[in-house]
């Protein structure tokens, strides 16, 4: 243990040193877990390591060591870089708990009681007096920190402090947060590693704003927030997973959650002693993985998506992947639209969420009660809760997607999944989503005026994303290849497989299909009667009444109008004819 933290401390010292002894210690692991890629197919070497997942309210997270305080950080595969939430501090907002324990024992022992990151117990830390934001885009700048080890007061007697503090905007269920911030830097520690990985002066963010509602806890368990993405996006140059990755030789990272079982967390103990509890426990357990799969998988049963396109920052970082003909109750709902739209994991999320467009379309077919969007909001609602949708029937139709265009095996999402209860009302964790794979916010109006029945006006790749959340994990392990740029779905219940599902059964409780009269034609994505083209014609109007194409009652009107006009000057050319014949007789006589 002396030898890996003297080896990191020399890392973080010398730039050069830090360069050659971190690819030689690669190229040692390299012999020992690998990820090799054969004829399309993915194959995954002996030595797998995993580490094991804390759950709570639907949120993913593990636990670290951070400026020596034991902490459980959530995952988040959208914003790169560690999140932690400032004890005292708006951020931690903690819910009191009874009957807390601890457990486990040494270095891996932890408190269920969470208290957040105290920046002032921490020896380690140090602090970035910088009035310049840290962001990676078009207009940024290289961030340089201005190190100190003294924490900022922030007290109304420093309230020029108060510009080292910085707001990003972040998206947790379809509902925007301000997270405020200070850069920092602390000693990071990865305990359930063998070698445990320490991580000297790493980055590090430390939230002060509250981005945990009281109406929709998801993060009251945790300290924090860990990103699993890519390092282009980070604005440090610095991401504590891109070295995990490296350090590790992995290419392939696998999630293994098992959210319906898992109450109370197993005692955190040794990988090999928690193995040796799953027989014995009525609990499963929940991994991260890398270097492969779980070893309960079978791996020939993994559906891949498409490789991703790069060369982008964004597009580099996150896991987006393409699906296909998206469909419910036998209905093709992107038909008019696209036949594929970018996806990405979302797991700083619980919900599903769709483009507004798909998610109007979505719940077209199902038995569902929604509240009115409003348009002018720039969220989802303008309460602190997602926008969700009362559940009048069960069970749900399934939802039906492909991974690739020419896919013969669909991945079938079970709607009853994603149903989430509140004051013994179900709903379903279903919002629309606001963020594209730039990271950007697209409010719902924008999305509302781009976007119709016929198709958006602009392409999918800056649309907002398909966002797959935690609660999908119910029924799938994910995979990822960073290599190849792919995503892999396993099907963990049979449930869910395409083979055993009765459709008959799921779908009986979809919408009616409407039947159109007159000329309105029917457009099954969104199950409504649209209505002819009547204005496209010179003179008909449309008939509500018989969705007919009909003459505009104007038109009889002007007829007559124009006939009395016509008769009129007829009848008096008529008689101005008369009179000049009349005064021509008169001269010749």
């Amino acid at each position: 243990m002396f030898v890996t933290n003297f080896v990191y401390d020399v890392l973080n010292k010398n730039l050069f040193l830090k360069r050659i002894l971190f690819f030689l210690f690669v190229l040692v692991l390299s012999n020992e877990t690998s990820c090799i890629e054969n004829n399309g197919t993915q194959t995954f070497s002996k030595k797998v390591l995993q580490i094991p997942l804390e759950i709570s309210n639907n949120r993913i997270g593990f636990n670290i060591i951070i400026g020596d305080q034991h902490l459980r950080l959530a995952i988040d595969t959208l914003v790169e870089g560690i999140r932690l939430f400032e004890k005292l501090s708006p951020a931690c907002n903690k819910l009191t708990h009874l009957n807390r324990r601890e457990y486990g024992t040494g270095n891996s022992k932890f408190s269920e009681i969470r208290n957040c990151y105290d920046p002032k117990i921490s020896s380690s830390a140090t602090w970035c007096y910088n009035s310049d934001k840290c962001f990676v885009g078009l207009y940024s700048s290289v961030y340089n920190c201005d190190e100190h080890t003294e924490f900022p007061d922030f007290t109304n007697s420093n309230i020029s402090n108060l510009a080292l503090l910085h707001n990003f905007q972040r998206v947790y269920d379809g509902i925007i947060q301000n997270e405020i911030s200070l850069e920092g830097n602390d000693m990071v520690v990865l305990p359930s590693l063998s070698p445990r990985l320490v991580l000297q002066n790493f980055p590090i963010k430390l939230i002060r704003s509250n981005i945990c509602n009281s109406n929709w806890p998801t993060l009251e368990d945790f300290d924090g927030l860990i990103g699993i993405v890519g390092s282009s996006i980070s604005c440090r140059e610095s991401s504590l997973w891109n070295n995990l990755m490296l350090l590790y030789n992995a290419s392939i990272y696998s999630f293994d959650i098992n959210i319906d079982s898992y109450n109370e967390s197993l005692p955190m103990t040794s990988n090999s002693e928690y193995l040796h509890k799953i027989e014995n426990s009525r609990y499963k357990p929940s991994f991260l993985y890398l270097g492969g799969s779980s070893p309960y998988w079978n791996i020939n049963n993994i559906i891949w998506s498409e490789s991703k396109q790069t060369g982008a920052i964004f597009e580099d970082a996150l896991n987006l992947f393409q699906v296909y003909n998206i469909g419910v109750c036998g209905i093709n709902l992107m038909q008019g639209i696209s036949s594929h739209w970018t996806s990405a994991l979302d797991f700083g999320s619980s919900c599903l969420s769709l483009p507004l467009f798909l998610y109007q379309r979505l719940i077209s077919w199902l038995p569902v009660s929604c509240s009115e969007i409003e348009y002018n909001n720039l969220q989802s609602s303008n309460s602190d809760i997602p926008l969700l949708c009362i559940i009048l029937k069960r069970p749900l139709p399934p939802l039906i997607l492909h991974l690739e265009e020419r896919s013969l095996t669909p991945i079938v999402i079970l709607l009853d999944d994603l149903i989430v209860k509140n004051k013994d009302i179900d709903y379903l964790c279903l919002t629309v989503s606001i963020i594209n794979s730039a990271g950007n916010i697209i409010p719902i109006y924008i999305q509302k005026e781009y976007f119709d029945t016929s198709g958006p006006s602009i392409a999918p790749a800056n649309s907002p994303l398909i966002l797959f959340g935690t609660l999908v994990l119910k029924s799938f392990g994910i995979t990822v290849n960073s290599q190849s740029g792919q995503v892999g779905f396993y099907t963990k219940n049979n449930k869910n497989m395409h083979n055993n599902i009765n459709y008959e059964v799921y779908n009986r409780h979809c919408t009616v299909k409407k039947f159109c009269l007159g000329n309105s034609t029917y457009f099954a994505p969104t199950n409504e009667c649209m209505p002819p083209p009547c204005s496209s014609w010179l003179l008909y109007n449309l008939d509500e009444t018989t969705n007919t194409c009909v003459l505009s009652r104007l038109v009889p009107i002007a007829i007559v109008a124009t006939v009395v006009i016509l008769t009129t000057v007829e009848l008096h050319l008529m008689y101005m004819k008369q009179v000049v014949l009349e005064r021509a007789r008169l001269q010749s006589s």
